[in-house]
């Protein structure tokens, strides 16, 4: 059985805004199913809920999310992660640096059970870990583990075409600025190498700050 990926709350909102439940899932099935803070199943609801104002329908964008909730399997930290998820905390707070404790749980998580991805909505939480990891044996757990939210957006444009991701993100655009302006959501003429330049330029961004810890595009279908 293919170990879980774990996934944070952020992700979870955008991609059922953006109702693309199934092809997540089919975007990270190399690496394995899913998963989230046994927490996330009680609070992901109220999060949405709270980002209503800018949803278009909030009806479809919370059905999808029960979808995604089903599928997605539990992670239940144990005493040490518990503790690791602290000193991860800790660290994070002293240096000023923007890990939240649901990301610093993953973390946790993920060093402690060698899971094969962590997948985050925050780039900064990766450029937060980077840095918390840096000159530590611990980052070599890390290594090629990492990803962001324009990886998954890019995974399921190779899966369902530019024009079709375009379609769900414009559908709701107010969920993710970078991602209406890389597909001029308000404009009529736009040009699909936009979405795919936009990602690439995006996680280029994040793998020359954040080096190999980030995920290899092989990571992804």
């Amino acid at each position: 059985m293919a170990e879980p990926v774990a996934v944070d709350t952020d992700v979870l909102l955008k991609v059922a805004a953006y109702r693309m439940a199934n092809e997540f899932v089919d975007s990270i099935a190399g690496k394995g199913p899913p998963s989230i803070l046994g927490l996330t199943h009680i609070i992901a609801g109220k999060q949405l809920m709270r980002r209503r104002k800018q949803l278009r329908d909030v009806g479809r964008a919370v059905s999808e999310l029960d979808t995604l909730l089903g599928i997605c399997e539990r992670l239940e930290p144990e005493d040490e992660e518990i503790r690791i998820a602290a000193e991860f905390a800790g660290m994070a707070q002293d240096r000023g640096l923007p890990l939240d404790p649901g990301e610093a749980q993953l973390a946790a998580i993920v060093a402690s059970r060698a899971l094969p991805l962590m997948v985050t909505g925050d780039k900064r939480a990766i450029s937060a870990l980077c840095q918390l990891v840096e000159d530590t044996p611990i980052r070599e757990v890390f290594v090629g583990k990492l990803a962001c939210f324009e990886q998954i957006i890019s995974a399921v444009a190779g899966l369902i075409g530019e024009v079709a991701v375009r379609e769900r993100i414009c559908s709701e655009p107010e969920m993710d600025g970078a991602m209406r302006l890389a597909c001029s959501c308000d404009r009529a003429v736009w040009d699909p190498v936009q979405l795919s330049e936009a990602c690439s330029s995006f996680v280029g961004a994040v793998r020359a700050e954040v080096g190999d810890l980030l995920a290899g595009d092989s990571a992804f279908a």
